[in-house]
């Protein structure tokens, strides 16, 4: 189907047929601007082929070539154009030098039932600048019998049933028949092959002609007994000629069809010429019957405006008739309100006499009800002064019970903290000797995925790990056997131990005296154990987010955990309540680490900062920035000078945590470090590396308070490690790796 200019919009052109597949007789060629004329008669007739879906390219391709090889130039929305955000702004060039857009219509080009037959971009493109738009549906399209009707007139073929590389040849005959007027190149070819062929029948019939005549006059001297041979050949001659005139019509036939082609496109010119002078005919009675319209609209508005102005003129009078009115009646009003205000004002001086001695009478009996309160008053401060006075009694013997029990108290309290920073403070330990050669004294195997976390108990003989299981284990140093694992379960995914977690442990804790593990897991919970019942005494839930990581204060009263919703909790150990939600960290918080008096609290998270905050008023004291990567890891100095990060970015970062708050050194690693631990008395710190984006599988060993050089490396593990500690006398480490396995090594002496 073709589409005519009308009013600058793309119209459906007129059919005689209201089924979809329309022949080509029915369209009429448009009349195409000079300059596609122009690019007409030098072979070039720009056409734009689009299509949206990868499923119509072998169509695409093969409708291309088949164009272009009737002198079309053509241009494709898929095999010439990169596609972009902005598609229809990318190809808006190409749209522009092409008289005739082409769509290839599959499904997601319109719903059935609907005039969206293409997308907005082409129809619009096509409306606003003046260009033929046509549809070439595939098989199954259009299952909507009205939709059919709609794009019947805009259709070329009855649909693409062949094979995708082979174009219908009733699609390709209709565009031909539609543009053979303005299509130099395939109109030339086709005139110079019927002009061949119309030459040649003329030339057969010529020569037919005159073999026809030599023939009759031998037929007619030949005498009646001619042999069988020369009867054959006459017969055979006879066919030959009658077959050539057979071609001969033919070659006529075609030359009256043509003239009558010519004729129906004479025809309906003359018809498009009348439709335009009907047209300007009814433009111009529209304009007239316009006219006359605004002429009448002028005098009724002439009468509204005469009717108005008489209106505005009686409301004027009446205006004025209702003010003289108005004033005669507030006049009437002013010496009415005088009379009431003389009368009003009698009234009022009766009224307050009454008063006046009404008064007189009420402060007689007033005064006489204040002596008789002023004696019951009396009577009830006499009893309240003894009871004072009993009361006050009572208040001084509860007090000096108080401050003798405050006494006791206090001389408990001072006990029990001296006692606690006697645990507090290192003890005092031989210089610690790196051997030459550190090894791997035990390997602890037990656990089923990945070990996450590891913490020594304060006695050093034990050992917790968490793992990707979703277990706790307790190990024994010396024997490498397990002796207690919490949360085990039997199958799949069930739990045999009460309050276990659902779901992998990521990080362990053990409390200064040795009595609590703390646990934090991808269920979003922290758990409490006690290690002597081996039970789970408490489960801390408000995290909206994975639990990352868990630490416990010095003094065994609050846990602080990190979580995903970038939150850190302070929990009381005793009551599991939360006493403080620390906010600051932009994403998540993947470490926490209470300095040795407890005072402190380091964390740090994927935001790439390190924040300082005070434990006690959950504030936040200073931050760090200078990591390229997620912080994973802090530790606190023994002294509380100094706090060590490690982060993804490959590096171990020393900061001043007493006065200048800067970064005072950087330890470089090879990959991603997941872990940092420090020696007891702080000479050696040491880093466990790896994440899923490096192959680093060693741990390492820094003198981070002088030269900041690696002194040892330790081979063993087969996957990246997740966690180290250092044993409390300093001279064995314990790592945790993804290889499900805990190595401890043998390393100083």
């Amino acid at each position: 189907m073709g589409c005519s200019e009308s009013k600058g919009a793309v119209e459906p052109a007129a059919t005689t047929s209201s089924h979809p597949t329309m022949a080509s007789s029915s369209r009429t060629a448009p009349s195409p601007a000079p300059a596609a004329i122009n690019a007409a008669q030098h072979g070039n007739f720009p056409v734009f082929l689009s299509f949206r879906v990868k499923e119509a390219k072998p169509q695409a391709l093969a409708l291309k070539a088949a164009l272009e090889a009737h002198g079309f130039a053509t241009f494709c929305s898929e095999c010439d154009i990169p596609r972009g955000k902005d598609w229809i702004r990318t190809i808006s060039d190409a749209l522009a030098k092409c008289q005739l857009v082409i769509v290839l219509a599959t499904r997601t080009y319109g719903a059935p039932g609907t005039d969206a037959f293409a997308t907005g971009e082409e129809l619009a493109f096509a409306r606003k600048n003046k260009k033929e738009l046509y549809i070439v549906p595939m098989a199954d399209v259009w299952e909507d019998s009205s939709t059919n009707v709609l794009l019947g007139t805009m259709q070329l073929g009855r649909g693409w049933t062949t094979p995708p590389n082979q174009v219908p040849s009733d699609l390709l005959a209709d565009l031909l028949d539609i543009y053979k007027d303005v299509l130099p190149v395939a109109s030339v070819k086709g005139a110079a092959q019927k002009l061949q062929e119309q030459q040649a029948a003329e030339q057969l019939a010529a020569k037919m002609r005159k073999a026809d005549e030599p023939q009759l006059h031998q037929e007619e001297a030949i005498p009646q007994t001619l042999p069988v041979q020369s009867i054959k050949q006459q017969q055979q001659q006879q066919q030959q000629l009658q077959a050539g005139s057979e071609q001969h019509i033919a070659v006529e036939a075609e030359t009256r069809q043509q003239s009558a082609v010519e004729a129906d496109r004479e025809q309906q010119s003359v018809l498009e010429a009348e439709k335009e002078r009907q047209l300007a005919d009814a433009w111009r009675r529209e304009a007239e019957e316009a006219a006359a319209a605004h002429a009448r609209e002028e005098q009724r508005r002439e009468a509204q405006l005469q009717a108005a102005k008489r209106k505005a003129d009686a409301e004027a009078k009446q205006a004025e008739e209702q003010r003289v009115l108005k004033k005669q009646l507030e006049q009437a009003l002013r010496e009415a309100e005088e009379g009431e205000a003389a009368v009003q004002a009698r009234e009022e001086q009766f009224r307050q006499e009454r008063l006046l001695a009404e008064q007189e009478r009420a402060a007689a009996a007033e005064k006489e009800a204040m002596l008789e309160q002023l004696n019951a008053a009396k009577a009830r401060a006499a009893a309240a002064e003894a009871q004072r006075q009993e009361k006050e009694l009572q208040y001084r013997q509860e007090m000096e019970r108080r401050v003798e029990q405050g006494k006791a108290a206090a001389a408990a309290k001072a006990q029990q903290k001296q006692q606690q920073q006697q645990r507090q403070q290192p003890q005092a330990l031989p210089p610690l000797q790196l051997l030459s050669s550190p090894s791997c004294s035990t390997t602890l195997t037990g656990h089923s995925s990945n070990v996450n976390s590891v913490a020594y108990h304060p006695d050093g003989l034990s050992l917790v790990s968490g793992s990707g299981d979703g277990t706790i284990k307790l190990w024994s140093v010396a024997s490498g056997v397990c002796t207690a694992t919490f949360g085990a379960r039997s199958g799949s995914w069930t739990r045999l131990f009460q309050n276990g977690h659902s779901t992998y442990v990521n990080s362990v804790a053990i409390s200064q005296d040795g009595r609590l593990v703390a646990s934090g897991s991808d269920d979003g919970s922290v758990k409490l154990w006690d290690l002597g019942s081996r039970k789970c005494t408490a489960t801390l839930t408000g995290h909206e987010g994975d639990v990352r990581c868990v630490a416990i204060s010095p003094d065994g009263v609050t846990l602080a955990s990190a979580s995903n919703d970038r939150i850190i909790k302070l929990w009381d150990t005793q009551s599991g309540s939360c006493k403080a939600s620390l906010e600051g960290h932009c994403n998540w918080v993947r470490c926490v680490a209470f300095s040795l008096d407890g005072a402190l609290l380091a964390s740090g998270g994927n935001d790439d900062t390190l924040r300082v905050w005070d434990a006690r008023s959950a504030r936040s004291i200073a931050v760090f920035k200078g990591h390229c990567g997620p912080v994973t890891s802090v530790v606190f100095s023994a002294d509380g000078a100094a706090v060590l990060s490690g982060s993804y970015d490959g590096t171990i970062k020393v900061w001043d945590a007493k006065s200048s708050w800067q970064c005072l050194k950087t330890l470089g690693h090879s990959g991603c470090v997941n872990s940092v631990a420090l020696s007891p008395d702080g000479q050696y710190a040491v880093s466990g590396p790896g994440n899923l984006f490096d192959n680093d599988r060693t741990i390492r060993i820094w003198d981070w308070r002088g030269s900041g050089k690696c002194l040892a490396t330790l081979k063993g593990h087969s996957d990246r490690v997740c966690s180290v500690a250092v044993s409390p006398d300093g001279k064995t480490l314990a790592s945790g790796s993804m290889d499900n396995t805990i190595k401890l090594w043998r390393i100083a002496q």
